[in-house]
């Protein structure tokens, strides 16, 4: 199969199961046609999705790709890891095969090192090269990275929460992404991770993004609804540790301060914080304050508000591909 029309190889991968999402234009004028909130957020282009919900998405209908690119004919094509049972490995300098290489040594029975890495899907980037691999549906995965000395020169092992870009799509240097001769889907199978991997990503299972179970098993009866799956009291629940937060309002500065954020806020946040006199509701980026303070503090005796407060939070905007 030739990889050189976007549109067309989209629909070859929502064919072959993927569940494939659209990516903003890398072409500066075509990004520019984007929404204005889209481009507020944007922090690359050609690397960011344009559809709400992508992290959940296990499927992709032709219908679905019909009607995302009548709305953006030069969209990039992406595919959300972790949760849809794939995961990547990005590999960028020669540091970045090194540390690769360190990672993928195991040692066999006789005492023999070799290096772990079944053959499977593979493309070149802006930068250097990336390998997808196939992981146990449900698994539970964060990510790693480990940089080196040298500027761009890392290897990224990239899971739930992230994406890939997909060739042919167009890097905005003007590279355009490109499968690696006899490692392209037509081709070739996405192999099983190796078992290094799978340890090395593997995220414990009492975590959720922004809260999770406490080590105490509930009771029967103590099990209620909440937003995302079912958690016991907020008396028996443990926040998760920060760099587990699916957002941190506390790390983003100013990122979010926009209108549409603003207005967002759940009011029940801004109720709980302003009687308080924690901070001052008043000017522009306000909302965003109250929120960042709720986050911080209060909510933590808040788990369903709080989710309600990530809900809210623009999709998309702390993801590394």
């Amino acid at each position: 199969m030739e990889y050189n029309d976007i549109q067309a190889t989209m629909f070859y991968y929502a064919d072959l199961g993927l569940p494939v999402i659209p990516l903003c234009p890398a072409d500066e004028a075509e990004h520019n046609k984007t929404s204005i909130i889209h481009k507020k957020r944007c922090k690359c282009r050609g690397k960011i999705p344009l559809i709400a919900g992508w992290r959940n998405r296990v499927e992709t209908t032709k219908e679905e790709v019909i009607e995302w690119y009548h709305q953006w004919p030069t969209a990039n094509i992406g595919m959300p890891l972790g949760d849809s049972g794939y995961v990547g490995i990005d590999i960028d300098g020669v540091e970045g095969e090194t540390i690769l290489k360190e990672y993928a040594t195991i040692t066999q029975e006789k005492g023999q090192n070799i290096v772990d890495l079944p053959e499977t899907w593979e493309f070149s980037t802006g930068a250097g090269r990336r390998l997808l691999y196939r992981i146990p549906i449900g698994m539970k995965t964060k990510k790693v990275k480990q940089t080196g000395d040298a500027a761009h020169s890392e290897c990224a092992f990239l899971c739930a929460g992230q994406q890939t870009v997909l060739p042919p799509s167009k890097h905005f240097t003007g590279k355009t992404y490109q499968w690696v001769v006899g490692r392209s889907p037509d081709v070739s199978d996405c192999a099983m991770a190796p078992k290094w991997l799978v340890d090395l990503i593997r995220k414990p299972e009492q975590y959720s993004p922004a809260y999770g179970y406490s080590n105490k098993q509930p009771q029967k009866g103590q099990i209620e609804q909440a937003v995302h799956l079912e958690v016991t009291k907020p008396s028996m629940l443990k926040m998760a540790p920060e760099s587990e937060y699916v957002f941190d309002l506390t790390q983003i500065d100013d990122e979010f301060t926009g209108v549409d954020f603003e207005e967002a806020v759940p009011q029940e946040v801004l109720a709980i914080q302003k009687p308080q006199g924690k901070i001052s509701y008043s000017g522009e980026g306000a909302a965003t304050k109250v929120a960042k303070a709720f986050q911080k503090g209060g909510g933590r005796d808040n788990p369903e508000l709080l989710n309600k407060l990530y809900k809210v939070i623009p999709e998309g905007s702390r993801d590394d591909t």
